[in-house]
């Protein structure tokens, strides 16, 4: 199973793609497990809320993308404004 992670800089517009360590993918299956762990990963939970460097993730399930004719859905994540 192979995932991509697409990082967008909104503050200069630099746009990367990274490999999802396949581990991880089967670990957490899904959009919303692996956006979790990502999130969780990324960022010090004790960041101001108003910070512009907060990630904001667009998480999407393990079906999308694929020809299947399935209906797909897309999340978003971030930290919550109170702690």
């Amino acid at each position: 199973m192979r995932a991509t992670l697409l990082r967008v800089n909104l503050s200069n517009g630099k746009v990367s793609k990274e490999p999802i360590a396949e581990a991880v993918v089967r670990q957490f299956i899904g959009g919303r497990g692996l956006a979790t762990t990502l999130l969780a990963d990324s960022v010090d939970t004790r960041i101001d809320p108003f910070d512009p460097a907060k990630p904001l993730i667009f998480a999407t399930g393990k079906e999308r993308g694929k020809r299947k004719g399935k209906r797909g859905k897309v999340t978003a994540f971030t930290f919550p404004l109170l702690p």
